[in-house]
């Protein structure tokens, strides 16, 4: 007989105080559950009416935590841990992660993303789709017994990310029967259960993968739809003279090794053009944009990575681009039907390359960088005698970071920062505090099924450091 999450409830109480005390007697057992229960509810009725009287009835964080320990009792997912380490965990939590990894290897990457590592006995690159499935009905279980919405502060104020290393392009997770689960799905079940709009963002995928091609289609499909696409706060292609593929043009281009390089560029060039066509059905939408970054002119001996550089990368893009469009038009006719279609669709491809502004194109590309490892490496190995103080003279963020983290290992408690750490759920349960530039190991593990495998570290993960959940 299946067993409501209440009665569950119930039954899990009774089972854990019956060890403890095997002497007493049955009735007695009940009468101790039932007078826990009892207390509890009457402490949250009384914060309940306390948070209402300051409008904060949702509010967890209007609420004694501590106090209601004990109402997340029964819930799998939240074993082992108390009601203020999930509390902790729910708020500014950013980066609820599906895959571990990514093949475009940019040179900037704050996050420092490593080669995807297939998934072993004793490892995993991704996710199990029933892990987040019991995380989301452990949330709307906890809801339901408390009233209390643990997304509260970051519902509608902040987004959500399936991922921080990789690139979403990757994400398609196994269950149990090996089927796949894709970007959508995952996205939509945490966008019901928070409220936070996710986003989406790709580097574009190899031309000639089939399986990638299928599945970018199948994701635009989905968000061509406007009921969907509000799931969204932003789609984005992301182009940029980091990519690795661009990384080895450089390098082939200083070898002399020209003809190569051209060939390796011209492929790149069709790969973003080729991601940029597959969106079509959706490029009229806000939501859909194109993410596009450089290094600021301030920066010395950076050829290659300027504004300028952009530039040309994203015009050559345009040009593929509307090759392939006319293409369609005369052959398949798979998006581009008619000639007033064409017209349109590269109208809304130049502003969104930021190519059809008359003021200054370069103001539409994104110079103030977040300063991770990777970018700080790429600066020094062109500019050998820069030393920490003038690196970060251009990139103040670090200190900044320096800074935080100093404080977070010095003081007794959290809430004393002034730094409020997002919070990242590894594809193992395992949670982590991060400002983007800086990965903080914590003690807290949620009751993941593959919760004693081994994930990739993170590229910037604090090694001499752990949070200790003492500090909540």
């Amino acid at each position: 007989m299946k067993v409501s999450g209440h009665t569950e409830y119930k039954i899990n109480r009774f089972n854990s105080f019956s060890k403890k005390n095997a002497n007493i007697k049955f009735g007695q057992n009940i009468a101790s559950v039932h007078n826990l229960e009892n207390i509890l509810q009457k402490k949250l009725k009384l914060q309940r009416f306390l948070a209402s009287i300051i409008g904060a009835k949702n509010n967890p964080k209007a609420y004694n935590l501590e106090k209601l320990d004990g109402i997340q009792k029964g819930i799998k997912i939240f074993e082992g841990l108390s009601l203020k380490e999930i509390g902790f965990i729910s708020d500014k939590l950013h980066h609820i992660l599906a895959v571990r990894g990514c093949f475009n290897n940019c040179s900037y990457c704050y996050a420092g993303a490593k080669k995807i590592i297939k998934s072993s006995d004793n490892f995993t690159a991704t996710v199990m789709f029933e892990d987040l499935k019991e995380l989301f009905k452990g949330y709307e279980e906890l809801k339901k017994r408390s009233k209390i919405d643990f997304f509260y502060s970051s519902k509608n104020k902040q987004l959500q990310s399936l991922v921080f290393d990789a690139d979403n392009i990757e994400v398609a997770i196994p269950d149990k029967n090996k089927n796949m689960h894709e970007f959508p799905e995952i996205n939509s079940l945490i966008y019901k259960l928070t409220g936070m709009k996710g986003i989406f963002d790709t580097s574009g995928w190899a031309t000639k993968s089939e399986k990638y091609q299928k599945r970018a289609e199948r994701i635009v499909e989905y968000y061509a739809k406007d009921s969907n696409i509000q799931e969204l706060y932003q789609f984005n292609i992301s182009i940029n003279p980091f990519h690795g593929t661009l990384e080895k043009v450089k390098e082939l281009k200083k070898q002399g090794k020209k003809e190569l390089a051209e060939r390796i560029y011209q492929k790149h060039i069709e790969r973003i053009a080729n991601a940029l066509f597959t969106c079509i059905p959706i490029s009229a939408k806000e939501e859909f944009n194109t993410i596009k970054r450089a290094i600021s002119d301030n920066v010395p001996n950076m050829d290659g990575y300027y504004s300028r550089d952009e530039l040309k990368l994203l015009n050559d893009i345009f040009i593929e681009f509307s090759n392939q469009c006319k293409k369609d038009l005369s052959a398949n006719k798979k998006y581009i039907k008619t000639e007033k279609q064409l017209d349109n669709v590269l109208k809304i491809y130049k502003e969104k390359l930021g190519l059809s502004t008359k003021s200054k194109i370069e103001d539409d590309i994104e110079t103030e960088l977040t300063a991770g490892v990777k970018l700080e490496q790429l600066i020094k190995e062109n500019n050998p005698d820069m030393d920490d103080i003038e690196f970060a003279k251009l990139f103040s963020g670090i200190i900044h970071t320096n800074e935080n983290l100093h404080n977070l290992k010095t003081l007794k408690k959290y809430n004393c920062s002034s730094e409020k750490y997002n919070k990242i759920i590894d594809v193992n349960g395992k949670v982590y505090l991060t400002d983007n530039y800086t990965v903080i190991p914590t003690d807290i593990q949620l009751n993941f099924s593959n919760k004693e495998k081994r994930t990739q570290p993170f590229f910037t993960v604090v090694e001499d450091y752990i949070f200790s959940k003492n500090k909540i």
